[in-house]
């Protein structure tokens, strides 16, 4: 089985575990990854970070929103890499002020 077969394999393992646990966080994130890697679909791409923005999930949707750019600048979409590099820097001056809010509780 080569690197991409078992990454496939390892992907789908994940999303029925994701399914049978009703974890929809992580349903979200995986359809965010498949999204990017798979169906390149801008749209789902959004919804899923929305969806995370809305859980104040800061640390995920950096970590999302870089892979996506990262793809997109390699693949050559380079307006799709600079949008997804925006929402990962966005994401990234959150994760501060959840610790402030950490510190001062």
């Amino acid at each position: 089985m080569g690197f991409l077969q078992e990454g496939v394999k390892w992907f789908e393992d994940a999303v029925q575990l994701a399914n049978e646990t009703n974890d929809k966080i992580y349903q979200v994130k995986l359809e965010i990854i498949h999204a990017v890697y798979f169906d390149q679909k801008e749209l789902s791409i959004d919804e899923g970070l929305k969806v995370l923005k809305e859980q104040s999930l800061w640390h995920d949707v950096e970590d999302l929103a870089f892979n996506a750019a990262r793809f997109y600048k390699k693949e050559g979409f380079y307006q799709l890499a600079s949008k997804y590099y925006e929402e990962g820097l966005n994401a990234q001056q959150k994760i501060p002020s959840l610790y402030e809010e950490v510190g001062s509780a």
